[in-house]
């Protein structure tokens, strides 16, 4: 599948976001894994800062455009995330 990475969104031809939605996840993936590491070192107001600066920009950049995609697909991301 043919995909091209405009403004940080990755584009594929079927404009599915499937292909977005996996790098996403995959960014999410060490992020929150950043975070769990450190979870117990760090203040709530620390962790709060993490997760604004590695977590939140993936989950809002471009989210009308994307958000509206398969249920299939916003769910990887919905259950990375709880």
């Amino acid at each position: 599948m043919k995909c091209v990475q405009f403004l940080g969104l990755h584009i594929d031809e079927k404009l599915d976001w499937h292909e977005h939605i996996n790098k996403c996840k995959n960014k999410l993936t060490s992020a929150l894994y950043v975070i769990k590491k450190v979870n117990s070192y760090l203040p709530v107001s620390a962790l709060k800062t993490i997760y604004y600066t590695l977590v939140y920009p993936y989950l809002t950049y471009g989210i009308i455009l994307w958000g509206s995609t398969y249920k299939t697909y916003l769910t990887k991301l919905y259950y990375l995330c709880t």
